[in-house]
């Protein structure tokens, strides 16, 4: 017989299960309390042993524990999981799987192994009712899914019998013959349970000791809730309270707002940390919670908090990657982890610093890519570097081929000696490898495969509490264990309170139903009577009452606020949903970005280089301080991982092909544009082997294609330009000279002259969408234009041009060409003219366009203009940063902010 107690909703619900417990007059320690969570339990028994000092605990246990058999011959999972891909691969007739899947075009992939996993979560789920797959067919043999259930039965069979070769049973068939209580006890008392699994439910009525169900309800509402005081699906009748002047509902932009709207009202009514149960119904929003709180000086824990792999976990992990492919990705991984640094005979952190550079430069993904470059690519620069990176490779080549060995286990065993040493996470592994070496060694499967089942069989990492901790963000089901007359709770919203019934492929509601499983209905009324519980102890015992939900999650999708805070009388509905439903602004609005300036982020202090390139004169105009971090920091967004050419390698690629051209005396002089193209395909072919050898990627081939038409352009307007006389003389032709106190080094791309008239043209490719000239390096100025902040009026960057009669005010934004025409004229005693060749995605753009207008006057301008950059260049002068400019490098780091409010300024020159 159940006694069912009703304890009322004038206190928290925990405190007033340890009031009874400890007045039941029974002895302690001979009592199970079953609680809903492990939280929950150590929560009661916390406040049981405040209020009385030392005491003899009662036991303790969850339902799920109840259900853990300990048995040595119950398999372990991971095992049960290979028994299932074992069967299905190698033990399943076609025809069973044609009834599993309703064709055999979906065994694809890896289908063994994901449909392997779901028969253990379906057999988890079928767990709690005791059931095996065989009695589940039986109960749904004559539904629609009657057949597929029946397919299942028979692969179950099959599953169960290769357990039985290896010695072991199935949980499923143990728990299948009931569970038992804990020996030692003479009552039960159920704890605020709000549910129980079918399995340990039907346990409890068949045993015959004494058992209370302490209920969180006044003895009005006994009629909501059955014999063990679980609530029934009547509670969704009744009406949810509303905290009115006794609280607040909030709804907020989304989880960071509701943090801060959650830490503002627990700070706004003076609470004690002491009274305060702080929780919330969407785990993913614990974090920024707990984040919020501790930043206010409310040190504050999030025990679902994930955590992320680390240690012997993680490098597995990498290893595991590197096993399934050992590419340059993998092995950068595998090289940023310390437990790296005992398989590779070199320094692991210069290491990864050279194959960063190397996989950014060269753009290699494998390792034999590095090695053809290094034998066909004619690399002079870091050569050396590439060979380091090559040994350290060959070194974790060997140890890979020592996992794939034929005796898998003693080469896992050496990985785990040399990588995690005597670490305790290398220990456990160790012990997992030693009890699976019996199966490792009779199934043909990868090292790959064993190292994935490890990890996932290992216990994930629980989240560090810090030690001065003074809240915790409670789950769900542990709040109404949770003491504290102030409840905040956060996160209700749809789908989340009550919890969202995410469709089970194999298990529909009305599957559930009839095989006696949890459904969505009983889960909203368990979750309606929860919030009903928690809101209620707290209003009618004087407390406080703060609910907030969200309009979107923290990826900008959709929320709605719970149903659950619509159910009332149909007079109080209008009022809950203009609350629940307002215009709300965004968090944002009438705040701008104040950052403290030890808050910005510190540059570091470098001496301005001596050597400027030609090009590099257009960033500085543009901007000092982006100057300093590209040209004198070296800060520049590496693209390691691409699998395609970027800008750069494209045009670098064409400026290659058409440098050897330039190169060979016949072709440079051929009229044909057919014969211009026919060679220049032919380069092409050439350099993409020597990059590629025959493993080009599919995208490199598109944008091979897209080469092939540009040249095919070019080869046509170089036709009509060798026509009218111009012949190529010179191609990538280096120069230094002085400018000021520095040094102007480049290469210019090409320089044509006429063979009547001797003019001289300096000519360089442009493969971008700017190919006119003039107009890249200078821009019309009057006195409406705005100068960057670092420039004045009186500056060089601003000069006039007098062109006959009329004179125009132009501002330099490049000065590459005209230092072209400098170091020329310094050469030879003539003035070239500059000139784009442009080499764009369309006919059109596929064309030479001369600086026409170009004098010595404008050439002395450009000099002054120069001089000036490099004047200021040497005299560190970067700061102020300009407030815009054409092109940003470094906006992915300013946030919508300026660069002044991110960074601090440079030092005082």
């Amino acid at each position: 017989m159940v006694e069912r107690i009703f304890l009322g909703w004038n206190q928290p619900f925990v405190g007033l299960a340890a009031e009874w417990l400890l007045a039941s007059g029974e002895s302690l320690e001979e009592t199970l309390v079953i609680v809903p969570t492990a939280q929950s339990g150590r929560q009661l028994r916390h406040l049981m042993a405040q209020r009385t000092g030392a005491l003899l605990s009662p036991k303790f246990a969850t339902p799920g524990a109840l259900m853990r058999l300990q048995d040595d011959a119950i398999a372990p999972e991971w095992l049960e999981q290979l028994a299932w891909q074992e069967t299905l691969e190698n033990r399943t007739s076609e025809e069973t799987l044609q009834a599993l899947f309703s064709g055999s075009d979906q065994l694809e992939g890896e289908w063994a192994s994901g449909l392997a996993s779901e028969m253990l979560a379906l057999r988890r789920s079928l767990q709690d009712t005791g059931m095996t797959l065989r009695d589940a067919a039986r109960r749904l043999g004559s539904s629609p899914e009657g057949s597929r259930w029946n397919a299942l039965a028979e692969v179950e069979s099959k599953v169960d019998q290769w357990l039985h070769r290896q010695n072991f049973t199935s949980r499923s068939l143990a728990l299948r013959k009931g569970i038992a209580l804990p020996d030692g006890i003479r009552r039960i008392v159920l704890a605020g349970i709000t549910e129980l699994p079918p399995l340990v439910e039907h346990c409890l009525r068949e045993c015959d000791m004494p058992l209370s169900a302490l209920v969180a309800a006044p003895q009005d509402k006994q009629q909501l809730f059955d014999e063990l005081g679980c609530p029934t699906e009547a509670w969704s009748e009744e009406g949810m309270p509303w905290p009115g002047h006794h609280g607040s509902v909030t709804v907020t932009t989304d989880p960071k707002h509701q943090a801060i709207q959650a830490r503002k009202l627990a700070a706004s009514h003076q609470t004690s940390v002491d009274e305060i149960a702080l929780g919330t119904a969407d785990t993913e929003a614990g974090d920024a919670i707990a984040t919020e709180f501790s930043r206010a000086g409310w040190p504050c824990h999030h025990p679902a908090a994930r955590m992320p792999g680390h240690g012997m976990y993680r490098w597995l992990q990498s290893w595991k990657q590197w096993l399934l492919q050992a590419d340059l990705s993998s092995m950068m991984e595998l090289l940023l982890l310390p437990q790296t640094h005992a398989l590779i005979e070199a320094d692991r952190a210069e290491i990864a610093a050279w194959l960063a550079e190397l996989r950014e430069r060269w753009m290699v993904m494998r390792p034999d890519d590095l090695r053809h470059q290094l034998q066909h690519g004619g690399h002079r620069h870091l050569k050396r570097e590439a060979l380091e990176v090559i040994r350290a490779c060959e070194s974790l080549e060997r140890w890979r081929k020592l996992c794939e060995s034929s005796d898998q286990v003693e080469g896992l065993r050496h990985l785990l000696d040399a990588a995690g040493g005597d670490s305790e996470e290398a220990a456990v592994m160790r012990e997992w490898l030693q009890a699976a070496a019996p199966q490792i060694g009779s199934a043909k499967r990868s090292s790959s495969f064993w190292l994935e089942l490890m990890l996932s069989d290992l216990p994930t990492p629980c989240a560090t509490p810090p030690q001065d901790r003074v809240l915790d963000v409670h789950g769900w089901l542990e709040l109404l264990h949770q003491p504290g007359s102030h409840l905040l709770l956060c996160g209700l919203n749809e789908g989340k309170v009550p919890a969202s019934s995410h469709e089970d492929p194999w298990l529909g509601e009305s599957a559930r139903a009839l095989l006696g499983l949890r459904t969505a209905s009983s889960r909203a009324t368990r979750d309606h009577f929860l919030l009903h519980s928690m809101i209620s102890a707290r209003l009618e015992s004087g407390g406080r009452v703060d609910l907030l939900c969200c309009r979107s999650n923290d990826k900008g999708e959709p929320m709605l606020p719970s149903r659950l805070l619509l159910a009332a009388e149909p007079r109080e509905i209008p009022a809950r949903i203009e609350t629940l439903f307002k215009e709300l602004e965004p968090p944002d609005a009438k705040l701008r970005w104040e950052v403290e300036p030890a808050a910005r982020w510190k540059v570091p202090q470098t001496e301005p280089p001596q050597v400027l390139n030609a090009t590099s004169f257009s960033d500085y105009l543009a901007c000092p301080f982006r100057y300093y971090l590209k040209h004198v920091v070296g800060m520049r967004e590496s693209e390691p991982d691409r699998i395609e050419w970027n800008a750069r390698d494209f045009g670098n690629v064409i400026h290659h092909v058409l440098e050897c051209w330039g190169n060979d005396d016949q072709a440079r002089l051929e009229e044909d544009p057919q014969l211009v193209h026919d060679w220049l395909n032919r380069e092409l072919e050439r350099t993409v082997l020597a990059k590629f050898n025959d493993r080009i990627p599919l995208a490199v081939r598109i944008q091979l294609s897209a080469i092939r038409q540009r040249l095919q352009w070019f080869a046509e307007a170089q036709a009509l330009h060798r026509a009218e006389g111009w012949e190529v003389i010179e191609v990538e032709h280096k120069f230094e000279i002085p400018i000021g106190k520095s040094t102007v080094r480049a290469k210019i791309d090409r320089i044509d002259k006429h063979a009547e008239s001797g003019e001289l043209r300096i000519i360089d490719y442009k493969t971008g969408r700017d190919s006119k000239a003039a107009s890249a390096h200078r821009s019309h100025w009057n006195a409406n234009s705005k100068l960057p902040e670092h420039v004045e009026e009186d500056d060089p960057v601003v000069f006039e041009h007098h062109g006959g009669s009329k004179s125009t005010t132009y501002r330099w934004k490049n000065l590459q060409l005209p230092l072209y025409a400098i170091a020329i004229q310094q050469r030879d005693g003539v003035l070239a003219t500059p000139c784009y060749f442009g080499i764009g995605e369309t006919r059109d753009s596929v064309a030479l366009d001369p600086w026409t207008d170009f004098d010595e006057q404008q050439l002395q301008a450009a000099k002054a203009c120069a001089e000036w950059v490099s004047q200021r260049i040497q005299a560190r002068d970067f700061w102020p940063p300009a407030e815009r400019v054409p092109y940003d490098d470094y906006e992915s780091l300013l946030c919508a902010r300026s660069a002044e409010e991110v960074f601090q300024p440079l030092a005082d020159k």
